[in-house]
């Protein structure tokens, strides 16, 4: 595919003499298109295998033999979230029957007495749900270590040294994760008929979006994250990879061969871990254990950034992470398939900068020709190729989650909506990529800190101006530039540079509380949910796109509250 597509537009981009800025050209493109090709297919092969997929029965009988700790680690987190989420999860628990072979274990690293003092509060308010420990099975235990050593990893390392011992499994989750007790128990069993597996990583879906942004990344991630591990669990099989929370964990391989190493070096290309989870997963696969995904969707739930900022703070721990990791991708005893995972989450960063490299030498190359045309066979490959590849499998997941029982335009509208998102703000993640990236190369380290996790959160036009002058003036410049010198270039960057030069507002108005109000209640972005999770989540999402299915299905009206996320009555 890279040959075929490369040789074409070759024709319009790589014009005139072939020295060192046309062969760095053609390194570029290929790079692109390999990255591209690679998870297109991804898509592709996740798409036919979707319906096909493997499927297990687990009948009611099937006993469950094993004990498993609910494990949460926390550190500053808004209490009010952490205790909702529990007292959900929990209730689920309980009507799947879990409550006799489960504990819940949240493990703090509060240092702020005030913060510590209001998990106080929590457990004690939260003690009658789990029999006030008066039971052998189904506590509540709050457990805290004097200091912060190694972060989230070093959190669980504390529990499982001091507590593990009592407990076949943990179930690993965030403060802001929600799962259900279908979903708990079949991750239970299926570890149980599995003696070779040291973790099954559960497909998360993101739920409470309230925000535009929140919400549009909610219906996309539903639709082509499902299909996405579906490809990926094809190529990875056994060797798959785990996201660090809503996933099942084998306690006794965890402890023997998932102790994580600190890089010689100062950050951030060394020091203690970042990104634990998949440098754990890769471990755990060269120490000869299975790692694998479970691809039944529903009942695994997580809450995202609400608004472009805040996501990208979060991709930037990940993203030094994944490049501090990437030490292990020619390591010695490492699983294939880990290695191919290790590179790739650190190539979906450093690929923003190979398209910025892009852009800057096909405008060299279009001024030093004087393009002011469009090669025709470049031109019809581009207009055929690239809404293939960027909106193809939008259009082949409208078709595979169409509901029959919904209006054609209603779903044709959130299909419209979603395509114009990700076209709009996608440039406004990739410009914060690029500025971690070189961060990373010049050697800026990362603090380890917790994004916002509240689905309310907007963004003031202040804020969005101090993070997105930078690329509103390079489009400024660059659009009128190009304009003058090579207007063909526009047709292939203008995708790019038009977002950026109105990146301000479109971070503004993608985190409105009162646009993403209204989308709730018209129906756009709406995701579907079963019975069991529409009874167990109830009115928690009350006023966003998931309150709007739950009333289409109950057949009432959507909730119109002023505050769409509040947790005070905190419901069950």
């Amino acid at each position: 595919m890279t040959g075929v597509v490369g040789g074409v537009f070759a024709r319009g981009f790589f014009v005139g003499p072939a020295d060192w800025v046309v062969a760095l050209g053609g390194v570029l493109l290929a790079a692109l298109c390999v990255f591209g090709h690679f998870s297109w297919l991804l898509w592709m092969i996740g798409f036919a295998g979707w319906r096909t997929r493997p499927r297990e029965e687990f009948p009611a009988e099937e006993a469950i033999t094993s004990r498993t700790a609910l494990v949460m680690p926390i550190y500053h987190e808004e209490v009010a979230r952490v205790e909702a989420g529990i007292r959900q999860t929990w209730l689920s628990a309980k009507r799947a029957g879990l409550a006799a072979h489960c504990d819940w274990c949240v493990l703090s690293d509060s240092v702020n007495p005030e913060i510590q003092r209001e998990e106080d509060e929590m457990v004690t308010r939260l003690l009658p749900l789990f029999g006030n420990d008066e039971e052998p099975s189904g506590r509540l235990f709050l457990v805290r270590r004097p200091d912060r050593v190694n972060y989230k990893a070093g959190n669980i390392a504390n529990f499982l040294q001091k507590h593990g011992g009592a407990y076949d499994f943990m179930l690993v989750l965030d403060a802001d994760s929600v799962m259900l007790g279908a979903c708990i128990r079949r991750l239970i069993l299926k570890m149980q008929r599995r003696p070779r597996t040291a973790i099954i990583q559960s497909l998360m879906s993101i739920f409470r979006g309230a925000t535009p942004f929140g919400q549009a990344m909610q219906f996309s991630v539903s639709r082509l994250g499902a299909i996405f591990s579906c490809g990926f669990s094809w190529f990875l099989d056994q060797e798959a990879l785990y996201w660090g929370h809503n996933a099942i964990i084998r306690i006794q391989p965890f402890v023997a061969y998932a102790q994580l190493p600190i890089f010689p070096g100062k950050p951030p290309l060394g020091g203690r871990v970042l990104s634990q989870d998949v440098h754990e997963a890769s471990l755990l696969g060269r120490a000869g254990w299975d790692v694998e995904l479970d691809l039944e969707p529903g009942g695994s739930f997580e809450e995202i950034p609400s608004n472009v900022i805040s996501y990208g703070k979060r991709d930037q721990r990940w993203c030094t992470g994944d490049f501090l990791n990437s030490a292990l991708i020619l390591a010695p005893g490492f699983k294939t398939g880990q290695r191919v995972w290790l590179g790739y989450a650190m190539t979906s960063y450093s690929i923003s900068l190979v398209l910025l490299a892009m852009m800057l030498i096909g405008f060299a190359l279009s001024v030093r020709t004087g393009a002011s045309t469009i090669d025709p066979i470049a031109l019809w490959w581009a207009l055929i190729y690239m809404p293939v590849i960027q909106l193809g499998s939008k259009f082949l997941l409208f078709w595979l989650h169409w509901d029959r029982q919904l209006p054609l335009w209603r779903q044709g509208v959130s299909l419209v909506c979603d395509i114009g998102t990700g076209l709009l703000l996608t440039p406004l993640l990739v410009y914060q990529h690029i500025t971690f990236v070189l961060g990373i190369l010049i050697g800026k380290a990362v603090n380890w800190t917790s994004p916002s996790r509240n689905p309310n959160d907007g963004l003031s036009w202040g804020l969005a101006a101090r993070v997105f002058w930078v690329p509103t003036l390079i489009a400024a410049v660059w659009i009128p530039l190009a304009w003058a010198l090579a207007p063909a270039f526009l047709f292939f960057s203008g995708t790019i540079l038009l977002p950026w030069l109105l990146s301000i507002p479109l971070a503004v108005i993608s985190s409105d509380l009162r646009l993403g109000a209204w989308l709730a209640k018209s129906g756009v972005f709406a995701c579907r949910r079963t019975d069991e999770e529409l009874r167990d989540l109830g009115e928690w999402v009350e006023g966003t796109s998931d309150a709007w299915w739950s009333a289409r299905s109950n057949g009432t009206r959507p909730a119109r509250g002023a505050n769409p996320l509040s947790l005070s009555a905190r419901p069950e």
